[in-house]
């Protein structure tokens, strides 16, 4: 394969000095913020081995050099600092890719802001399925190292929606660089909802519970602790195109703290879901998913997750409290303008169901036109809606008896 044609010596001043122009030119003079270096393997001055996942003959030190006593790697990292130091402060860096050759693997740490982990992919179901099979091999780099860039969510009309919903919601649980090639304009408001929920990144690091028992890690667990109560969501996935499965995995080994029972609510399929305890069972039928949030059982009401983003409350949901005395259940939403918000909500009691009586808004919000609205309980399902005409931080407050 020779599309990326020759490539650079990067012993060569000349050849920094160019480089160090050029990036500089987009970086500082254009006011470019985000560049994709694509064809990355060149700066090594090797020879491409596209695709893999392991290092092959390249012909390293076979080439020859303007400094020989520069290594390839070291000409390599060097190149990429000129870059980051020419673009100027703020400019995202991603490099493109790992699968052209794996000597850019490693070094590249320390000099992009995000990676991208695998081949291209495409909307065809085995090459969506590109994105996670990398980005699930290379899970501990995100975050951590870079961003891991798992290429393109496809959700266009063509693409059956189960499959976009299942790669949607992969890269929004993994929370790995969310990117769409997709022509927004020409997307129904069924498929644009699909990227609306992904949006934006919680900034954690999911886990996979089966990465070595799967070559697509089907069980995900993202777990929210940075506020109290803590949260965790649940990703349940088919990799499978034509053949539906069964997953049944303990619910200690996923990671849950130990209680004697969970809730929780499925996203996808805007249900809450019963009691359950010991183990999580599911059947997914062929490239599907499941996204569950969960919570232990409780004494009194609280959320189980949000409408506004596929993990259910990590982005948007600020603060959750519960007062005895007042019996009552008050947080802190970040809501969407014009995107109706719902809070899912579990009004178990010790040996009873709470009743919600009424819900509010601050006055603040309620000056700025913000409504609140009991929409309805079912035994101990409860679900509120809360519409703001502006984007804003909503303080809300729920009543029980």
């Amino acid at each position: 394969m020779h599309w990326g044609g020759t490539c650079f010596d990067l012993t060569n001043p000349k050849t920094r000095a160019y480089v160090r122009s050029v990036a500089a030119r987009i970086g500082r003079d254009w006011g470019y913020t985000y560049l994709k270096l694509d064809g990355l393997w060149t700066g090594t001055a090797t020879e491409i081995r596209y695709v893999n996942t392991g290092y092959k003959d390249d012909h390293l030190g076979r080439s020859s050099r303007h400094d020989p006593e520069i290594t390839h790697i070291q000409a390599y990292r060097d190149g990429l600092k000129i870059v980051r130091d020419a673009v100027g402060e703020g400019v995202y860096l991603l490099g493109c890719n790992v699968a052209q050759n794996m000597r850019t693997l490693g070094a590249s740490f320390g000099l992009v802001d995000a990676m991208r982990i695998g081949p291209d992919n495409g909307r065809k179901w085995p090459q969506m399925c590109r994105g996670p099979f990398s980005g699930s091999n290379l899970y501990f780099l995100h975050g951590r190292v870079w961003h891991n860039d798992p290429d393109p969510i496809y959700v266009r009309d063509e693409v059956p929606l189960e499959h976009a919903r299942a790669l949607t919601s992969w890269v929004a649980l993994t929370g790995q660089l969310n990117a769409s090639s997709d022509d927004l304009l020409k997307l129904s408001p069924e498929r644009l909802h699909l990227l609306q929920r992904s949006m934006p990144a919680h900034g954690l690091q999911a886990r996979p519970v089966d990465l070595f028992e799967q070559k697509i890690p089907r069980i995900w667990l993202l777990t929210d602790n940075r506020r109290t109560p803590r949260r965790d969501v649940i990703g349940l996935f088919n990799w499978e195109e034509k053949d539906k499965t069964h997953i049944s995995c303990p619910l200690e080994r996923i990671g849950l703290a130990k209680a004697d029972r969970y809730i929780g609510f499925d996203y996808w399929a805007d249900a809450f879901l019963d009691p359950f305890a010991g183990s999580l069972e599911s059947d997914l039928p062929p490239a599907s998913c499941r996204i569950l949030a969960v919570r232990p059982v409780g004494t009194h009401p609280q959320v189980l997750g949000t409408s506004r983003h596929i993990t259910q409350g990590t982005v948007d949901l600020l603060e959750e409290a519960w007062d005895e005395q007042k019996h009552t259940l008050s947080g802190t939403s970040r809501v969407v303008a014009g995107d109706p918000y719902e809070l899912r909500i579990a009004a178990f009691g010790q040996d009873r169901t709470w009743r919600a009586t009424g819900a509010a808004v601050s006055k603040d919000d309620a000056d700025n036109l913000v409504t609140i609205q009991l929409v309805g309980q079912d035994d101990w399902r409860v679900r509120v809606r809360i519409e703001a005409p502006k984007n804003r931080e909503v303080r809300w407050s729920l009543r029980f008896d």
